[in-house]
């Protein structure tokens, strides 16, 4: 496989996706000197896992005696373990049994294991392989549907998320998260369940990096809003930011700070009261509203004094109108401080860009987000709150499209099509979503989906992990995924588009139609 950089528009090099990768590669004798503390403490101890498991051998009855077929088996793992891991002792004997006991005493189903927390451990990633049938991720205590979704909706099919798994860190706490993540995602993409342990091991690490998901009372975890988690993995792994440009147009003088630039790395759009009835409301128009239809009051701006009164600035349109006759000789304006309204048209930059308007930066690896992968989450507000804190759920249908044409949204681009010299569209296609079921983000249900692409064929992969029968499904036939784009517009909470530049002349569709839902 080619592994030359490729360059990107940071001029920073993009690896290119290969099946093993490790930030610090270290030789064979390191990683098997560092295997028995990082393989044993911090993947097979955990202390939830081993007093659920406590706790069910003394449901049953107390600790059982082994039988020989058994102990022969866990004789066998450790002689493993001593040539793969490094454990020259007994001392690790629980672990290796909880080891056997957690894969049904399949001697080859708990090699595997071993071998894929090692794998995940030395910075290996699973590709996506879409002959593979998925089987999902069982759920905790019926909170970690947020978890399971996200997780499933950035990595299942896509790889634009896939540089956070590789962040050079020095933080012991996050690399063990980074290390549990890369788990979870070659357990999904390789076909393998995501069992409840490795989910709540998951979870303690996220409460370990500082992620709030705990009943604090009680000592439960809870279940949270899934585009707040969305966004504490992003601060926590310094992903790169979309840039934002922001105008304000007023009737006062022009000011430095009427032209700036601010960062994103979602777009929230709200469902404005602005848009009257009851009926359904398209995409298109929440972003339209999110990126032209902003009022901004109260902000002070310098007004020469000679060319307008207070009284005359019109506040509905914030236009100005200069009183001077023609002809007259016009004096030096003076000028004085008001308060006045502006309008804010935004407009989305088509790049990553490495620090925000506060200064803070994204780490070096920023370079490996390409912006030919460019994504544009969004979560839609489908929620209001009283004074009391208590969230209402707002009744309306949102028509998703499996495409949106931004070019009216997106800064101009002074490139052209090489086949027809037509300026370049930017095409926003829909990759994942992620449904909530409920009356508030942090209770109900979260189940996701991911399209996927075969070949010249897509189709459209969705978990469930509450269902304990079919936790993925398949989505490929026109009614089918019509039915799917009904529920988007019903429960959609979180769109992953990816942005792309291109001419619309030879541009795939990502299915037959272009879908909204309700149709």
């Amino acid at each position: 496989m080619d592994a030359s950089p490729k360059p990107t528009a940071f001029g920073l090099p993009v690896p290119t996706l290969q099946t093993r990768r490790s930030p610090s590669p270290a030789s064979d004798g390191e990683k098997k000197k560092h295997r028995p503390t990082k393989f044993w403490k911090h993947l097979l101890t955990s202390q939830g896992r081993r007093k659920r498991e406590a706790s069910q051998e003394i449901e049953e009855g107390g600790s059982k005696p082994l039988l020989a077929a058994q102990e022969v088996k866990v004789n066998s793992l450790t002689t493993y373990l001593q040539e793969y891991v490094g454990i020259y002792s007994e001392s690790h004997r629980d672990e290796v049994i909880l080891l056997l006991k957690r894969n049904d005493w399949n001697s080859d189903a708990a090699i595997q294991e071993v071998k894929n927390i090692m794998d995940a451990e030395e910075g290996v990633l699973v590709e996506i392989n879409p002959d593979v049938t998925l089987v999902g991720a069982e759920n905790e205590m019926l909170t970690s549907c947020y978890i399971d979704s996200l997780l499933f909706a950035m990595f299942v099919s896509l790889i634009a998320f896939e540089p956070m798994l590789f962040v050079e860190t020095s933080d012991a706490e996050t690399k063990r998260l980074q290390t549990l993540l890369r788990l979870f995602v070659n357990n999904l993409r390789s076909g393998k369940l995501v069992r409840v342990d490795a989910v709540h091991e998951l979870r303690v690490q996220l409460l370990n990096c500082g992620w709030t998901g705990l009943d604090r009372v009680h000592g439960v975890p809870t279940q949270e809003d899934v585009t707040e988690l969305f966004l504490f993995l992003t601060n926590k792994f310094r992903l790169p930011y979309l840039p934002v440009q922001v105008r304000l147009f007023h009737g006062a003088n022009v000011d430095a700070d009427d032209d700036r630039m601010t960062t994103e790395r979602m777009l929230s759009l709200s469902i404005p009261s602005t848009i009257a009835g009851t009926g359904p409301v398209t995409l298109e128009s929440l972003i339209a509203e999110h990126f032209y239809n902003n009022v901004v009051t109260g902000i002070k701006r310098n007004v020469d004094s000679t060319s307008m009164s207070a009284s005359s600035i019109d506040k509905s349109s914030y236009f100005m109108v200069d009183t001077t006759l023609s002809g007259e000789k016009k004096r030096p304006p003076k000028q004085r401080e008001m308060l006045v309204s502006a309008w804010q048209v935004l407009e989305l930059l088509p790049f990553y860009v490495t620090s925000n308007e506060q200064g803070e930066t994204s780490l070096p690896h920023a370079g490996e987000f390409s912006d030919k992968t460019l994504m544009l989450p969004m979560a839609l507000k489908r929620y209001e709150y009283d004074m009391y804190g208590r969230s209402k759920r707002i009744p309306r249908d949102i028509l998703i499209p499996s495409e949106i044409f931004l070019s009216q949204f997106v800064g101009e681009t002074l490139e052209t099509c090489p086949d027809c010299q037509k300026p370049l569209q930017h095409v926003a296609v829909l990759r994942s979503v992620i449904c909530h079921q409920g009356d508030s983000p942090n209770a109900g249900h979260y189940v996701a989906f991911s399209a996927r692409r075969t070949g010249d064929q897509w189709s459209w992969l969705a978990l469930d992990d509450m269902d304990l029968h079919h936790r993925v499904k398949t989505f490929s036939t026109p009614n089918a995924i019509n039915d799917m784009y009904t529920q988007f517009s019903k429960e959609a909470y979180m769109l992953f588009y990816e942005l792309e530049t291109t001419c619309d002349h030879d541009r795939p569709r990502l299915d037959n139609t272009n879908h909204c839902a309700l149709q």
